[in-house]
């Protein structure tokens, strides 16, 4: 197992010069909440909600089930490999085994000549845990030797890793007391996304769609060189209603990200003990958003950031220590609503070091000082505002401050305008969608759906749309669509089981046809007045049969919708063709084409209001597109390859809370955030690659009524990351207000 300096055992001397006594540095990024846009919650007591576990039980109908260790579907430990759930009974081995079943069969779909192209029924598959408790004695992956993409690269080709406990209480991962190799000095996983963090360039691009949920993961006792989880994987990747602790309060590291390209979504995550409840270290482009994690008695500091950007919503800390560490030269966190605590006297809640950070209203209590940086204490209690420089404008604007923009919890839809209830302030979660009874699911199969590539399932799969079943699902499998489907109001749910959806070519419009040209493969009908729907799970790589321009799902009413851990290798995921209505994406990728030059992933026009959680815009012109006086919400997003990120027009409103961009322009005048008469505040970390891209010249570009105004990258604090350090900036936070953009 390879070493590595962290920063919880390797900074004494900076923790204990968090304390209390250093005069006040003004700070021309921070202050109170100003009044306007934003004002009128306090500071000091953000509603920030705690994580608790999740009485969800997870199951699924009894066709999803594999019948062999080797076949498609849901993979049951217990069943196909022979894993006991007793706590008493070794099942290391069998856990391996399931592993081995899915990244196995990945590896061997490389062909010799290695183009990666996964084989398409390899990432069709989910390992579940029955409730039981399962004694391991060495860390879970996979058992062969490390792969990768190609031979020329450290790559590695890990992918679609998908492990789901029936309840997060009643499935437990356990690791034996005193397990050899998890002593004093280790730095040990028990649970792992791959085999990248051996390597002395840890690195994962490879479109991920892997997940963690509804389960426990406990270190034991004796156990201090353990990590609890370390994971990777790019694009589209979510942790969700998990438990991470320690039996006895010792171990490394809760979470632990630090493989290159790591970019995950989390929620309702508890971590207890370990010397740092999570690390967040990424060398590569790395953007993680976290919301309502809670994390409970580390013994060296709650939160250590030390390259990438990390995103915290709703995160809660107790315990004596400081509550985020942020010190590295590549390193960013957007903190925001949130609550730090402790019992200790003498230190600062939040420490910068060298980095960017960005905070909004986050309730300090019982620390000395808010946020201490470089021995200098900045905020002397809770905090309203802070940008660590800037903030950086490009025409005079009033209050430069963050949005502060509030959606509803995952799950929870609040009414659109006019309804009863307010966006972004719902009373409660109205809406809630729950795992449900499997025996009430639908499958396609059940109206003639072949699933081969070549048949046309396209009328099979309408007519389970329209069968009045609440609930679909896909089995595996690869299913051809030759027109576009119309999913009505009768159906609240459709689960793609990470199923192919092959778009046949007469779906495909020529590249550079215009967003309004666009066929689609499915259109959403229906009224406000149905239930949400839910689109989950849908992995599609590579796809379609012919290059060029479609829509994988078109918006045509003001239903409230969801789209849910979605990777699309070459699809534009959204727009929506009806005025109105509230939509939510959480962990959703969508390259639009191969060279940077194809249609906007998310088109959002008539008043959208989205809601948005990681995403994953690739190679669109530009990747967002907002118009129409509508409004999005994004907690943390990745955007690679040329072009701009985001356009927004008409009296819109954006506000995105941490970014990773990685690339450039390749000509003068194209900006990254392109802002026309609107309002937007943005805080993001830019990452070029060297020989191939430049940054952005201008970086943003704004016009308001007529008149225009600039932030080139050169007046942006620097990264400081070799070899590119001439080329990486922060942009800590970035705003331009319209008076006649309001949110909503």
């Amino acid at each position: 197992m390879k070493r590595r300096v962290f920063l919880g055992t390797a900074s004494a001397g900076l923790v204990s010069a968090i304390a209390a006594g250093p005069a006040v540095a003004a700070s021309p990024g921070s202050g109170p909440l100003p009044a306007g846009l934003g004002a009128g919650r306090s500071c000091a007591a953000p509603v920030v909600p705690e994580a608790v576990p999740s009485s969800e039980l997870i199951r699924f109908p009894e066709a999803a089930y594999a019948t062999e260790p080797d076949a498609p579907g849901v993979l049951n430990v217990k069943t196909l490999f022979g894993a006991v759930g007793d706590g008493v009974t070794d099942d290391t081995d069998a856990i391996i085994a399931a592993i081995d079943a899915v990244e196995g069969g990945i590896a061997d779909s490389i062909p010799e000549e290695r183009p990666f192209h996964i084989g398409p029924l390899t990432t069709q598959k989910v390992i579940y845990f029955p409730e039981g408790t399962y004694l391991v004695s060495r860390t879970l992956v996979y058992s062969f030797p490390y792969f990768t993409t190609r031979p020329t690269t450290t790559i590695e080709g890990h992918t679609s890793l998908r492990l789901r406990g029936e309840s997060q209480t009643g499935t437990v991962i356990r690791l034996a007391d005193n397990a050899p190799g998890f002593g004093e000095g280790e730095q040990r996983p028990v649970l792992a996304w791959g085999k990248a963090y051996e390597n002395d360039n840890p690195y994962n691009n490879t479109a991920g769609s892997n997940f963690l949920e509804n389960l426990t993961v406990d270190t034991g006792s004796g156990n201090s060189g353990a990590i609890g989880v370390i994971l990777s994987g790019s694009n589209c990747n979510a942790l969700r209603n998990v438990t991470i602790r320690s039996g006895d309060g010792a171990g490394v590291a809760g979470l632990d990200l630090f493989v290159a390209g790591t970019q995950w979504y989390g929620y309702n995550v508890d971590i207890h003990g370990f010397d740092v409840g999570v690390r967040f270290a990424d060398t590569g482009a790395a953007c993680c958003g976290f919301e309502r994690f809670s994390l409970y008695d580390q013994n060296v500091h709650a939160v250590e950031v030390t390259f990438g950007s990390l995103s915290l919503f709703n995160l809660r800390t107790n315990g004596s220590v400081p509550a985020v560490v942020v010190d590295g030269e590549g390193a960013m966190a957007t903190i925001t609503a949130s609550d730090l605590r402790t019992d200790a006297a003498g230190l600062a809640a939040i420490t910068l070091g060298r980095g960017a950070l960005a905070v909004r209203d986050v309730a300090v209590s019982g620390f000395a000082s808010g946020i201490e940086r470089d021995g200098a204490v900045v905020e002397p209690a809770s905090i309203g505002h802070y940008v660590s420089e800037g903030p950086f404008t490009a025409l005079p604007t009033e209050p430069a401050t963050a949005l502060g923009l509030r959606p509803p919890a995952p799950g929870g839809f609040t009414c659109p305008p006019g309804r009863a209830g307010a966006l972004g302030y719902p009373p409660g979660r109205p809406y809630e969608h729950s795992w449900g009874d499997p025996s009430t699911w639908v499958s396609v199969a059940d109206f003639g759906t072949v699933a081969d590539a070549i048949a046309d399932d396209t009328a099979a799969i309408a007519a389970a749309f329209a069968s009045g079943a609440a609930t679909i699902w896909f089995p595996p499998g690869q299913y051809r669509v030759t027109d576009t489907i119309e999913i009505p109001g009768s159906v609240n749910r459709i689960n793609f089981m990470y199923c192919r959806i092959n778009v046949d070519e007469v779906l495909v419009q020529p590249a550079g046809t215009s967003v309004e040209d666009e066929y689609s493969v499915f259109r959403i009908t229906g009224s406000y007045d149905d239930e949400p729907l839910l689109l989950e799970d849908l992995y599609t790589r590579p796809m379609p049969s012919v290059p060029g321009a479609y829509r994988m799902f078109e918006h045509a009413s003001d239903r409230t919708l969801l789209m849910q851990d979605m990777h699309l290798h070459q699809a534009a995921a959204y727009r929506n063709t009806a005025p109105g209505g509230v939509v939510h994406f959480e962990a959703v990728a969508s390259r639009t084409s191969g060279v940077g030059e194809g249609n906007p992933a998310i088109v959002l026009d008539g008043g959208k209001v989205a809601w948005a959680r990681h995403i994953n815009p690739e190679d669109g012109f530009p990747d967002i597109l907002v118009r129409g006086g509508s409004q999005l919400w994004v907690l943390s997003m990745k955007k690679q390859n040329k072009g701009t990120m985001l356009h927004v027009e008409g009296n819109s409103v954006v506000e995105i809370l941490g970014a990773i961009v990685f690339g450039g322009r390749t000509e003068d005048g194209i900006p990254l955030i392109r802002c026309i008469d609107s309002t937007v505040s943005v805080s993001l970390a830019h990452r070029t690659a060297p020989g191939i891209l430049r940054g952005y010249t201008p970086l943003v570009h704004e016009t308001r009524d007529g008149v225009d105004g600039y932030v080139h990258d050169s007046e942006l604090p620097a990264r400081n990351v070799p070899p590119l350090s001439d080329a990486e900036r922060f942009l800590p936070l970035y705003v331009a207000r319209h008076t006649a953009a309001q949110p909503i």
